[in-house]
């Protein structure tokens, strides 16, 4: 318990022995007496320093300041530390431009259309300048063969000394030999016809557009292909209808296109034999011919006899090959391209509802 006494000068004083109370008896020289006290030395030492700091910044530096500030000047600048290098600018948002989905397609399918209408109209080029008939005979002249504008035989004649043209054994190989002659003539003949037609260079030019077919771009004034764009306001039939229209039309373009592309099927072939089976032939929708003649029955016939077994035999021939062709897998003679690109054209009018297409 602590013994608390007054001292009559007003300061507290506790036990002596205590080293705290001691500690707060301890007087400080010149310490303020009061709180005003207190606050107005603050007050007056804070007023000396702002006037102290005025006077020194109004001052100008001594001679000695001035010399080191401009030695300071004149030394180089240390080096700067080398900046980051700045982020690499970020890759622009592809731009969405017409052309990128549905018109693309279309843009693509105006090109195959213009494709296939140029190829169908080259092939109908072909088949006109395809000559009516051939006409030859093999190496020793014993037999002539007229073939059609089909390529294949139509009809066939023996020479009457045609036994010393050609031994018995090897009639059936002149046969042949006279078809495959005629075949020549008559493909130099097409290839004579179809360059005075100009079709040689409208096939190279077909190539060029089956290679662009596949790489078109519409515009970016254009949504449409300007085949497939409409300009007047029609009727047109329901998109659901249009739609299916369009699949149908679709596959008779792919067949179109792929019964003139990539690897024929096998070719469709006719053989026929007489009554005694003498004389046998078989040919191809192409027109090549196999001919198989008995040596013995032909020593004792002329020419006349042996024409007339050889055309009867053809005749047979002829109508199996016609049955093979027929039930082999047909080929795709045309498209209508005309019908198929107005048929696009609604439902790419119906589908995009722009005033251009309006």
């Amino acid at each position: 318990m602590l013994e608390t006494r007054w001292r009559t000068d007003g300061g507290h004083v506790g036990d002596e022995t205590n080293p705290l109370d001691r500690l707060l008896n301890t007087r400080v020289p010149n310490a303020p007496q009061s709180e005003e006290e207190a606050r107005e030395r603050l007050e007056s030492l804070s007023r000396s320093r702002q006037e102290a700091e005025g006077e020194q910044a109004s001052e100008p530096p001594a001679a000695g300041e001035e010399a080191e500030q401009e030695e300071a000047s004149a030394r180089p600048a240390p080096p700067s530390r080398p900046e980051p290098p700045a982020a690499a600018p970020q890759a622009a948002a592809p731009v969405t431009r017409r052309g990128d989905g549905l018109e693309k397609d279309l843009w693509e399918m105006d090109a195959l259309l213009q494709y296939a209408s140029e190829l169908q109209k080259t092939l109908e080029g072909i088949d006109s300048a395809t000559p009516a008939s051939s006409e030859a005979t093999d190496q020793s002249g014993a037999v002539r063969v007229v073939v059609g504008s089909d390529g294949v035989p139509e009809r066939f004649r023996v020479a009457n000394d045609w036994n010393r043209k050609v031994d018995a054994r090897s009639l059936g190989h002149a046969v042949a030999e006279a078809c495959e002659m005629a075949l020549q003539q008559r493909m130099a003949a097409w290839g004579e016809a179809m360059q005075e037609a100009g079709l040689l260079e409208e096939m190279e030019r077909i190539d060029r557009l089956e290679a662009q077919a596949g790489a078109v771009s519409p515009g970016l004034d254009d949504s449409l292909p300007p085949g497939l764009q409409r300009k007047t306001a029609v009727h047109r039939p329901p998109l659901e209808l249009l739609a299916d229209r369009a699949l149908g039309a679709q596959d008779a373009l792919d067949a179109f296109l792929a019964n003139h592309d990539g690897t024929p099927p096998p070719e469709p072939r006719g053989s026929g034999w007489d009554r005694n089976r003498t004389v046998g032939l078989t040919v191809t929708a192409s027109g090549a011919v196999t001919c198989e003649i008995d040596a013995r029955w032909a020593e004792r016939r002329s020419g006349a006899q042996i024409a007339d077994a050889l055309n009867g035999v053809l005749e047979r021939t002829r109508a199996d090959l016609a049955r093979a062709v027929e039930a082999a897998p047909s080929g795709v003679p045309g498209v209508d391209i005309a019908g198929l690109t107005e048929l696009i054209a609604d439902a790419s009018a119906v589908t995009f509802r722009s005033p251009r297409n309006r």
